[in-house]
Parts: C-alpha cells; structure tokens; sequence
C-alpha cells in the first residue's frame, strides 16, 4: 500500500503538499506531478494519520536523488525556516539550484574525482603562527560541534592556519568534506592560487558566475562523495554535503554574507547553524570582526585565536589630511600632500590604491540656470552621472537615461555641472596629473565579467598597472606584495541611516590601510572633514579594543544588537493609501505583544523605490524570543495580501 508523504516544493507558496509514493524514503529528491507540470521536490516527513483523504493525492513515480538531504540538513532547514520566517517550500526554492543542473548527468568522460588525502606544501611559520595554529587545532580537533574566531591582523597569516587545520580534519575519515566561504567571487582568484599551492589541487568553486556546466560536475561529484574541498560565495551554504568536517567564513564581518532579497538571512550565521547541525567545528575568520562575533567571544561563547602581527612586514603608517586645512584646487578631490605621496611613489615604481566608496563620475547633476536635478522616475533619488557609458544611471533600479546637454525644464544649454565625485572622476583627475601612469579602476560593475577582472588583477599582480582606483570591492582581501601607498578619498562618507555606520566604517578603512605594505613599510592617507570621529581615531592609535567596548556601551545603553534583536517589517505597495494603513494596522497589532518594542511604521528613507511606496517598522526584541512565535498568527494573513507585500526582515544590516 501506498505510503503518504509530506513533499516540500520550491515555490513561494506558505502551504504544504502530500503525496503517495512505494520506494520513496525521506529525503529523496524526487519529480513531483504539480497541475499539468511535475517540479522538483523533497520528500520531508511520512504522514501517519490513515484518515488523511488518499483519494484526492498524486503519485511520485521518479526519484532524481537518493537521501540528498540527510537528517542533518532537514534539521538546518528547519531551523533556517523558523528563524528567518519562512515556509519550508520558500527555503527548497532558495536553496535548490537551476533544474537543468540537478538532472543532467555528467558526461563520463569528465568527472570530478579529488585525491583521497590531500598532501600539502607547509609552509614556515613565525612564532606567534604557531601558537595561534596549535590552538585551533586542538579546538578543532574534537568530533562536535564549536565556534573558533581567528582574529589576526591584516597580513597576519591567518589563510594559512585554517587551511591546515582543515587538510587535518580531511584526514581524520575517508570521503571527509571541508566548505570554505568568502564574501566576494573576486578574492576566488588569489584564493585559488594559494590553494593550489599549498595542496597541488585546484579547488571547487561555487557562486553566482559558475557556470551551469560546472554546477553540474560538482553537484554530480558531491552526491557521490568525491569532492574534498568547494570554496563559495553563501549560496554554497546550501550545498548537500554527504560528509561535512568543517565549515570556515572567511571575512566573516562582510555584509556580503546578507541576503536582503527573496528570503533575508545572514549567511555567517546561518553558517553557524549548519554547523550546529553538523555536529562539526566552524571557524570564523577576521581582522575586522562584526561587533557580535567579538562580543560573543570575549565573553567566552566563541573560541578566541588571536594573531597580533604581520608575517611579512609591519602594520602601514596612518595618516589624516584634514580637509579642513588642506588647500583643494577648483574641481580637485585629491589633496596636494596625497598628490606628492603618490608621485614619491611612482617615481621608485612602487604601486599606489585610491578609494572612494561611490561609483560613477558624480553623484548629482544640476543645471545651474533653473537647479533641475534629473530623478529616477521609479525612486526617490537622483541619477548618478556615468561619464564613460555616456548615461545618468540609478543605483537603486538601475534606470538609465542619456547623458544631455539640454536642461529638460528650461531648455538651457551646456549648463549642468557635475557635483560631487565618483570613481571616474578620480581617474579623471589623476590621468592629468600623472599622464605616464597606467590605471585601473575597479567597480563591482566590472566585477560582472571576471575573465575582465581576472585579467585586471594579473596585470597588477605582474606590476603593469601603478595606480589602483576603486570601490568597496578593493579592500577585500587582496595581497599585491609592491602596494605601499593606500589614498582614501573620502574618510567620512557613510550611512548616517544605519546603526552600524561607525562600526562599517571602521571595518571598511581598516580593510582599505590593509592593502598597503604587506611586504614593506606602506602608508595610508586618508582624507576627511572630522578627523577627530571615533572610527578615525581607532584608526590611528590601532587600538580595535577600546573602540569595540565603546561601540558594546552605545549598543547595551539603547538596546541594539547584540544586546538584542531586531526585525524589520517593510510594507510595499504601488498604492500609498493601501501601503499605509496595512503597515499602521501591523503597528497596532504587534504593539499588544508583551516584551516587544515597536517602531513606527515610518516612511522609509527611500520612500518610493522601484514605483513602490515603502514603510518601515522596526522591532526591537529579546534574543530568547522566539520570533516565530510572534509572527506565527498572522503570516497566513499577511502572505494572502492582494495590493501589499510585507517582507519580514530578521537581524537587518540595511535601513534604506
């Protein structure tokens, strides 16, 4: 007789499906008849109840994968469900990937078959390396679950001891896995390089950009256990590891690791739960931790590693233009004093990086006859000028409009001015200074094309490019051993929105001066109105401890993570009416729960955004709360909403 079966299917519906299947076990991943289509789904539970009405269920006849998803996993996906507010099929359609990667079988004469044992090159270590690498390894060494923060300065080695420490866990069983996870697919390059290096095996790589064909090989070779090592962006989280040892986040206080669409989660976090789950050790890597993870381990919850010095090298000098003082020309953002460091430089061929978190040419463009500024017609903001696409582009839905000479309200001609930098400007600014230099700029727009990117990161490498311009993406973790000069443009630019602005700011910074003299004395100029902000002078007195404590005060005083939890509602709608009173009847309802603090509902900070009207609440609640609970009596309601939408938002970074 047919047993019944509680399938999960990757749909964004809050409903659960049954079907009867014979040979099916839980686990499965199995094709599922939905209407006149058959979907890919998990079998999760057997159903016990005998009076459930058989006669109105489908049958599975194909299974895809047997036991794909183990006890373990169906756990972690219970828990992600729970805690990020979510229907299980809402977590199947997060983490299951494209359907043409999980049918096709590789071809059999291209597998993916790694060595039994990874045999390593080991590298020398300093002292303190040592005594850091002992200590994790005895942390890790245990067959249960625990959370190890490596915190070492920039440059301190600290790559080196977790990939040893995870070649020794590969070697404690046959078919043992090992997951590494980095913010960005731009440090996969030097990654694999030192990879391949020290273990004589290039590495899998999955993220964004993989391609389906090599998505196929690994997902093929992880089902049949023989795969030792993927490397990943967080969607690589989800993977189905038959046999996982070891997790490492590498950059663990990155924001990278947040997802805000579909279902938000923080990947680092949920990082840690697989962990749990898995009953493995996972190691969280930092120079810069995120405020939570250095709370949770001075205080003892998280294993603290700690590497205090550079292995090659010394920590780079730290200086502050005061911008106050300091003389700029008409139309200049660079100061005379960061001008003269960057032509000392050049001039004994030693490479020189500039940062300004803000892409484009500028910000803002205005005619000077009538102040017309041009406007996204979706959102409220303003269209940043992209001088080299010859466009004004939003940054927000990616609206595009030709770059014109004729004012739209007053017909004046060549009257706009450009305020404000951007990355090209920069550029601009520096080819006329420095007409011999060769220059790169790096963006996330040119992240998109990693054979480009690829190629960029070469030619620094081999010294054929001297001055670096670029975005946020270039202070994540790239080593150039003849960068010795950082210049940031821009030392006071945040967001004023985000509780977390001093804290981002001095991660950003501290990541920013870490490129420079990673095997010589280096030096960073940073540019900025307020020299006297706390993260700046953190900065400057390297003194992470003091500012962190300061930082924990501020949080405990006001009730902010980590001395609680924060969930954000935002209420979107094309009609304002509608988006208001849903959000003021929300407000009214969670303000009857004991224990919780709401705020709002408010207009968000971008109030129309993509033709939405957008309000915000924010709760402010006890860690040990149970936020399901809260939300379990009216998710039903709020996922049948007809002109409104209502994103539940647990642990937000973004308040826009």
């Amino acid at each position: 007789m047919d047993k019944i079966f509680k399938v999960i299917l990757p749909i964004n519906v809050n409903q659960d499906f049954y079907y009867l299947a014979t040979n099916v076990e839980i686990g499965d991943l199995v094709e599922a008849p939905f209407g006149k289509q058959k979907k890919i789904g998990l079998v999760f539970a057997e159903l016990k109840n005998s009076d459930f009405p058989r006669s109105k269920l489908k049958k599975i006849e194909n299974i895809l994968y047997k036991n794909l998803y183990n006890k373990n996993y169906r756990d972690f996906m219970i828990y992600f469900a729970a805690y990020n507010i979510a229907h299980l099929n809402q977590i199947f359609n997060l983490i299951l990937p494209n359907k043409e990667i999980i049918q096709a079988k590789t071809r059999k004469q291209d597998p993916i078959i790694d060595p039994d044992n990874l045999t390593f090159l080991q590298p020398k270590y300093s002292l303190a390396q040592e005594k850091a690498l002992n200590k994790l390894k005895n942390l890790a060494q245990s067959k249960q679950f625990s959370v190890n923060f490596l915190h070492g300065v920039t440059g301190s080695g600290k790559t080196e001891l977790y990939l040893e420490v995870m070649a020794e866990k590969l070697a404690e069983e046959a078919n043992s896995q090992a997951l590494i996870l980095l913010p960005e697919i731009l440090l996969t390059k030097q990654f694999i390089d030192k990879f391949y290096k020290r273990f004589a095996i290039k590495p899998h790589i999955w993220h964004s950009s993989t391609s389906k064909k090599e998505k196929k090989r690994i997902w093929q070779a992880l089902n049949e256990q023989k795969i030792k090592v993927v490397i990943g962006a967080r969607s690589a989280l989800f993977l189905p590891f038959k046999n996982l040892k070891i997790i490492i986040v590498d950059e663990e206080h990155d924001t990278s690791y947040k997802q805000e669409e579909k279902v938000p989660y923080q990947g680092r976090d949920m990082a840690v739960v697989r962990a749990l789950k898995e009953h493995i050790p996972i190691i969280l890597v930092s120079a810069t931790p995120a405020l939570e993870t250095y709370r949770n381990a001075i205080n003892g919850k998280y294993n603290y590693i700690k590497l205090t010095e550079r292995y090659a090298g010394s920590l780079p000098e730290i200086q502050i233009i005061d911008l106050k003082k300091e003389f700029l020309a008409q139309g200049n953002w660079v100061t005379e004093e960061l001008k003269a460091a960057i032509a000392s430089k050049l001039a004994i061929n030693e490479q020189v990086m500039l940062f300004l978190n803000r892409k484009g040419y500028a910000p803002l463009k205005i005619c000077t006859a009538c102040g017309y500024r041009f406007k996204c017609v979706s959102c409220d903001s303003w269209l940043v000028e992209h001088k080299k696409l010859g466009q004004l582009i939003c940054h927000h839905c990616d609206y595009k409009l030709k770059n014109i000479s004729i004012c739209p309200a007053c017909k004046a001609e060549d009257k706009f001015i450009s305020c404000g930098p951007g990355i090209e400007r920069i550029a601009e600014e520096i080819a006329q200074e420095y007409p011999q230099a060769r220059i790169a700029t790096i963006t996330s727009d040119e992240s998109k094309n990693l054979n480009l990117i690829k190629e960029l990161f070469t030619q620094i490498e081999e010294g054929k490019i001297d001055i670096i311009i670029g975005t946020q993406i270039i202070s994540k973790g790239h080593h150039f051993k003849n960068l010795n000069l950082v210049g940031v443009i821009d030392g006071d630019i945040g967001d004023v929105t985000d509780l977390r602005s001093s804290e981002k700011m001095f991660q950003l910074l501290s990541q920013i001066a870490g490129r420079a003299g990673r095997e010589s004395k280096g030096k960073v100029l940073i540019q900025a109105y307020n020299k006297n902000a706390k993260f700046l002078q953190a900065l400057l007195t390297d003194d992470l401890e003091n500012f962190y404590a300061e930082e924990l005060l501020k949080r405990e005083k006001y009730y902010l993570p980590p001395y609680s939890k924060l969930v954000a509602l935002i209420i979107n709608s094309t009609n304002k009416l509608a988006a208001e009173n849903i959000a003021q009847e929300l407000s009214t309802y969670l303000k009857k729960i004991p224990e919780v603090r709401v705020l709002g509902p408010v207009a968000a900070p971008i109030f129309f955004l993509r033709k939405q009207y957008r309000y915000r609440i924010l709760l402010k609640l006890s860690k040990e709360l149970a936020v399901a609970e809260i939300f379990q009596p009216i998710k039903g309601t709020i996922d049948k909403l007809k002109q409104v939408s209502v994103k539940i938002e647990v642990d937000p970074v973004n308040f826009m």
